[in-house]
């Protein structure tokens, strides 16, 4: 048995899962505009284990979303992770938020398909910039999460082999916009949502098998964008 517990603080979505292998056997998420995720988190893992037969002593690893994202909600989701990786010696795992994201979406799409589809993952980085990732239908990484200024996105040469984008995350919007001019010539499917710790179990479980882990006492989250911190004004 491999029980994992995971979640995902990366956005205003806030969620968490307890796994059995694969299986989930629990879960909550929370969407806040505020960032709530400090008095959140705790209390939606604890109430994971109320109507389930496990507890924190049965954990055998725990699963973060590690970003792209909010810098607050990242911090947040990396000192839990760290805190309780820590206290109950056991393995973290750190996954990419917006590998997260493709994953939500991979179920949807018909064997057929795969070849012809482009799976668009985006977490907003206001203004005219997006944290973004792109793969094939079949998984393939075609784009490595890396924070993309739409301007410089070579619109053309990304969409020519494919057929079928899939776009998701919370910068979809921004996106829909943006590929207006795309959206007659390819069949696009915009999806606004969150990573979600729903489908965290089976990229975590692969880590815990191939004891992929991070280290509990340097892991930092992926941050890709330099944070800038104004001084308060005196006098």
């Amino acid at each position: 048995m491999s029980l994992i517990l995971a979640f995902d603080t990366s956005t205003k979505g806030c969620s968490a899962a307890l796994f059995d292998q694969e299986h989930c056997v629990a879960h909550k998420q929370i969407i806040e505009d505020g960032f709530v995720h400090a008095e959140q988190l705790h209390l939606l893992i604890e109430s994971l284990f109320e109507h389930t037969r496990y507890d924190f002593s049965t954990i055998d690893a725990f699963a973060v979303g590690a970003g792209p994202g909010s810098y607050t909600g990242l911090r947040i989701g990396a000192s839990a992770a760290k805190g309780y990786a820590f206290a109950l010696e056991k393995p973290l795992i750190a996954l990419d938020s917006l590998e997260l994201l493709a994953e939500s979406v991979g179920f949807q799409i018909k064997d057929l398909e795969l070849e012809e589809t482009l799976i668009f993952s985006a977490i907003d980085a206001r203004r005219q910039e997006v944290y973004a990732r792109i793969q094939s239908g079949k998984g393939q990484l075609i784009m490595p999460s890396q924070l993309l200024l739409l301007e410089d996105f070579n619109t053309q040469a990304m969409l020519s082999a494919h057929k079928t984008i899939y776009v998701i995350g919370d910068a979809s919007d921004k996106l829909n916009l943006f590929f207006s001019d795309y959206v007659d010539s390819y069949d696009f499917r915009f999806i606004h949502t969150f990573p979600n710790a729903l489908h965290m179990g089976g990229l975590a479980l692969n880590r815990f098998r191939s004891q992929d882990f991070v280290s509990t006492e340097y892991f930092e989250p992926n941050y890709l964008k330099e944070v800038h911190i104004t001084p308060p004004k005196t006098g």
